[in-house]
């Protein structure tokens, strides 16, 4: 949730406060430690790569000279889906260490999707739905099982300055799913690249704050605590230790991001249509309504 232009509320907050409140010890070992640093540094990473893809598209003499080859768009693309992953399997780890959420049998997804069904109720983001389609494209990325075509439109007549990209399987087979956030309808379906991953990196946040409420949640119900009675009671100085000195992740160039969802919404009311949206008007209460990230904070 944004609290103003440069922060965004810290998903792990929560869950680091109680644990220097009931678990201090826990800071004391360094893997801890370095997972929750590491989870927002990647994060961080994921949002200034689709911060950064919207800054160079605009520049057509950037692209000309260094994409000639598609070599600059495709590794960002291909950095921004490593990044998603990361993030998400950094979380899963924590989670992991925290609580009884392993088991030697089973698939892991299977097993949180089980475990999220008892949370789902109060945490509508907490579903894996979303991951499997990206992580489906990552793991075939990183074992060379896919091909990634990225356009730069620069000449058509209705779109400039875009980049947009496919991803196919050895079957030629399309496998990003069609969305009106993202999809560009105006020229075969093929995908803006900053509406895809800021999509994406909105829907990870969003799953990393239901989250950690789960992980807190079940920490709370092994231990046979009841969290209502939490003293919330900040140790300011262990925080700090942590690299933790407030309650948000400082955010350099949220401007930029912001305008990336004012369009994926205008797009999204559109049905998809590109050819019109410039006359659709966004408020801050319908970005922070669809886009959660954006949100005031409370």
């Amino acid at each position: 949730m944004l609290l103003d232009n440069n922060k965004i509320i810290d998903p792990t907050y929560k869950i680091l406060n109680f644990i220097q409140s009931k678990n201090r010890e826990l800071f004391d070992n360094d893997g801890y430690v370095i997972l929750f640093g590491n989870l927002k540094t990647n994060f961080l990473k994921l949002f200034n790569s689709v911060v950064y893809v919207y800054d160079i598209q605009k520049d057509s003499d950037f692209m000309k000279r260094y994409n000639q080859k598609s070599f600059v768009s495709s590794m960002l693309i291909e950095y921004s889906y490593v990044k998603l992953s990361t993030v998400w399997d950094i979380s899963y780890q924590i989670g992991a260490k925290l609580t009884k959420l392993t088991n030697s049998k089973g698939n892991r997804y299977e097993q949180l999707e089980k475990e999220f069904l008892d949370y789902a109720e109060e945490n509508s983001d907490l579903n894996l739905d979303w991951y499997k389609e990206v992580n489906k494209i990552r793991n075939k990325l990183v074992h060379g099982g896919v091909k990634i075509i990225p356009f730069y439109l620069d000449d058509n007549e209705e779109i400039k300055n875009r980049l947009c990209f496919q991803v196919y399987d050895f079957n030629l087979e399309d496998l990003i799913p069609i969305s009106n956030f993202y999809t560009n309808k105006s020229n075969n379906y093929i995908n803006f690249v900053d509406n895809y991953f800021a999509f994406y990196t909105s829907t990870l946040y969003s799953y990393l704050v239901d989250f950690f409420n789960f992980i807190l949640l079940k920490i709370c119900n092994e231990s046979c605590f009841n969290l209502n009675s939490f003293d919330k009671h900040e140790n300011l100085d262990t925080l700090e230790r942590i690299g933790i000195d407030d309650k948000h992740w400082s955010i350099a160039n949220m401007k930029a991001f912001k305008c990336i969802a004012s369009d994926m919404l205008k797009l999204y009311k559109n049905e998809g249509n590109y050819i019109g949206i410039d006359r659709i008007v966004i408020n801050q209460l319908e970005l922070e309504k669809f886009f959660p990230m954006l949100g005031n904070s409370k």
